[in-house]
């Protein structure tokens, strides 16, 4: 799935619960993605969908359907929001036609964004039983898993986009007891708005209106309004038998044309020129005609007329010219209009076919005529539909596409986007107008098409220069989107190395000025036996042990808002006050150094596997700080309460926080009665003299730092820790596999020049 879906997962959890929410359904689904990580436009495991999910169903405590639903609902929104608002509100007047569409915004979707979707299909027909319901199909690869979804984004259409609430009662589901689809009935919550469903408020009441209407042959021209009962008869039934009208006619010439004998010239008809049967005259049989019906003159007798044979629809344009009334499409025209059109007749025999469709099929015109169109074409969406006269009558309001049955490598399959259109209202001839279904240039060479094989009657060649340039602009999009993430990235990676202001002074280009701190806190730290511990490791444990240790720092550190300087070796130096002003930054110090001096036991010397005591000393201040260099530019810190917070550390004893007077005082003054502090005495400090010290710990009237708060820091330092041990171990194995054998060596050169 690409990473919009994901995105929404995570923006629906963000605005029905909280960040902790997300967070925690995060870490059940084992995402490593950060926040607002999703990159849109790429595309993702659907797994990963699937467990975040299932994830939200433990974390909320809803049922799955009942999540996916709300997903469903809420994409809708999400949607709107990303740009897509208009695109939604154009697919359709009704939710019938909206859902007719749908698939058309799929297919641009899957045609214009650089991966490829698995996009479901839907399919809408009117309810059998009358009522005006309408019955919604849902088929999709991934089975019935997300048809909650496509439940949840029709209900907010509805609600949403069309103004009223829907109902949907599941018939089937995909792949129980065979079915190929999953299928709901829609109704209204009102009856009354039932009506919505199929139709525009603007057009009610011309359907009230609608027998009264013109009928049109497109074909001949004729046009007459028909009588109501005659409407009825010609909508129950497609068998126009009994109907002789010049249809029936032109349906002959179209299956078999062939040259026909033209009225003579010099027989003179035996009927007066105003008596003459007229297109109008013959378009209905004088039984149709009934007392009270709209004015439409009987056809009168042919028997005296001087015909040897019936006029074709080529010869018929060709002979005399004909008048407005009877302007109509001949079979030619017909062809060339629609070069990829297939005509067929209740037996789904092909009458006649567009132009184009014998030279991309490379076969002739024979070959189509008489046959069945199965023969030739199969649907392939909507999934499930084989041709029968029922289907085309259903799919006369919607696209479908179909493709090529037989083909080869020489060769590939011909994929067409298809519409049916019912020669008259009841007739026996549906034409199925095609088109080849080229997104893109690449599509189009790959049925060995050009340009000048599209319908030169359209907007084709257009669609398919807008799609290229469309997924190029998308492609861009996505790199975009990509460099944009990279770049916060680094970003972040800037600012953790160097103050914010000073980051952005570096990007611009600019001079880094010093900046002065009068309330600073600052700590300094080392591990006791570091220099023995080197001598007996090899480089890479030690970089792996203090790599630990740091770690679970730096996460203390973020815990209690410090600010880390740098370190130095073993040497780990931060701060609380600069480069932004804190008032309290005495106490988040001395927080700070009681839970590293509790939690750095959690690291075990590789030498002996015993835990690593820290010497720490904390003294508060003012001092200065700048960057400095223009190649790997470093933050310093500089003045003398640097001097003097390393005189604590190095004069510190193992396991143990030495505190200044100064710090002290400030703890005693602000937070008395939350750390205990024991003199230590006078300490003797390089380059100071004899100072007074202070040993810090916490006390059980601290919550932040009390007996409890720091056992439930172990279990989280602990959790931290196990997330880097199986790489740790690998890692030692590879650098021990590398180096061992030359480390052996160096240390054999020593014995053999002995």
């Amino acid at each position: 799935m690409l990473g919009w879906i994901n995105d929404c997962v995570e923006k629906l959890v963000l605005a029905k619960f909280d960040l902790d929410a997300w967070h925690s359904i995060k870490e059940k689904a084992g995402c490593k993605v950060e926040d607002g990580g999703f990159y849109k436009l790429d595309p993702y495991p659907d797994q990963t969908t699937v467990d975040l999910v299932m994830a939200a169903v433990e974390v909320s405590g809803l049922s799955a359907e009942a999540i996916l639903e709300t997903f469903g609902a809420f994409f809708v929104e999400y949607v709107r929001d990303e740009g897509y608002d208009n695109l939604l509100r154009c697919q359709g007047s009704n939710l019938k036609d909206f859902m007719a569409n749908i698939n058309a915004m799929h297919q641009h979707l899957q045609d214009t964004f650089p991966n490829k979707m698995t996009m479901p299909q839907f399919w809408v027909e009117d309810d059998e039983s009358g009522d005006g319901a309408i019955i919604l199909h849902y088929h999709s690869k991934r089975g019935s898993l997300l048809a909650p979804v496509a439940k949840g984004v029709v209900c907010q259409v509805a609600s949403d986009q069309f103004g009223y609430e829907i109902k949907m009662e599941r018939l089937r589901t995909q792949g129980e007891e065979g079915a190929e689809q999953t299928s709901w009935k829609i109704s209204t919550v009102d009856p009354d708005n039932l009506w919505k469903l199929t139709m525009r408020a603007e057009c009610k009441q011309m359907n009230a209106t609608y027998q009264a209407k013109q009928m049109k042959c497109p074909f001949t021209g004729m046009t007459t309004a028909p009588s109501q009962s005659a409407n009825r008869r010609l909508s129950q039934t497609i068998n126009t038998a009994s109907v002789p009208s010049v249809i029936e006619v032109n349906e002959a010439d179209i299956r078999r044309p062939r040259k026909r004998a033209k009225f003579s010239s010099n027989q003179p008809s035996s009927l007066p020129t105003s008596e003459q049967p007229s297109n109008e005259d013959m378009f209905f049989d004088s039984k149709e005609i009934e007392e009270g019906d709209p004015v439409v003159k009987k056809a009168p007798s042919l028997e005296n007329t001087s015909v040897t044979a019936p006029l074709s629809i080529e010869e018929e344009l060709s002979s005399e010219p004909v008048s407005d009334s009877a302007i109509g499409l001949s079979g030619r025209v017909t062809r060339s209009l629609f070069p990829y059109h297939i005509m067929v007749d209740l037996d789904l025999k092909i009458a006649q076919v567009g132009n184009k469709m014998p030279t991309v099929m490379q076969l002739s015109e024979d070959d189509f005529v008489g046959r069945c169109i199965s023969e030739f074409l199969v649907v392939t969406k909507p999934v499930g539909i084989q041709w029968s006269w029922k289907w085309l009558r259903l799919l006369e309001d919607q696209a479908f596409d179909v493709q090529t049955v037989e083909h080869s490598s020489e060769r590939p399959a011909l994929k067409f986007k298809t519409t049916v259109v019912h020669v008259t209202e009841g007739s026996s001839l549906a034409m199925l107008v095609l088109t080849p279904d080229a997104n893109n240039l690449q599509e189009l060479r790959e049925m060995k098409m050009t340009f000048s094989d599209l319908p030169l009657h359209g907007a084709h060649r257009e669609s398919i220069l807008l799609r290229e340039h469309l997924s190029s602009q998308i492609n861009s999009a996505a790199k975009m989107e990509q460099l944009s993430h990279s770049l916060e990235q680094e970003k972040t990676l800037l600012e953790s190395m160097l103050p914010a202001h000073a980051a952005e002074g570096l990007r611009q280009g600019k001079t880094v000025e010093p900046r002065l701190h009068k309330n600073v806190t600052l700590f300094f730290s080392d591990i006791v036996n570091f220099t023995n511990m080197c001598h007996r490791l090899y480089p890479w444990q030690v970089i792996e042990m203090l790599n630990r240790l740091y770690c679970v720092m730096d996460f203390l550190g973020e815990r209690y808002g410090i600010f880390k300087i740098e370190t130095i070796g073993d040497a780990y130096v931060c701060s609380c006050g600069l480069p932004q002003e804190d008032e309290q930054h005495f106490m988040k110090v001395a927080h700070f150094a009681i839970a590293v001096n509790h939690c750095c036991r959690h690291v075990v010397s590789p030498v002996d596997g015993s835990p690593l005591q820290l010497r720490i000393g904390i003294h508060s201040g003012s001092c200065a700080s700048g960057v400095v260099g223009t190649k790997r530019p470093q933050y310093c810190v500089f003045g003398d309460t640097v001097n003097t917070t390393a005189r604590h550390e190095s004069t510190g004893e193992p396991g143990k926080v030495q505190c200044s007077s100064t710090t002290r005082a400030l703890l005693e003054s602000h937070c008395k009665g939350s750390f205990v502090l024991k003199e230590r005495g006078l300490v003797s400090m390089k380059g100071k003299g004899d100072m007074k010290t202070w040993w810090l710990e916490g006390h059980e009237s601290n919550d932040v730092v009390n007996r409890s708060a720091l056992e439930k820091l172990d279990k989280e330092i602990l959790d931290l820790l196990a997330q880097s041990s199986f790489q740790t171990v690998l890692r030692n194995r590879v650098f021990e596999s590398i180096f061992s054998p030359v480390l052996s060596i160096a240390e054999e050169i020593p014995k053999r020049d002995e």
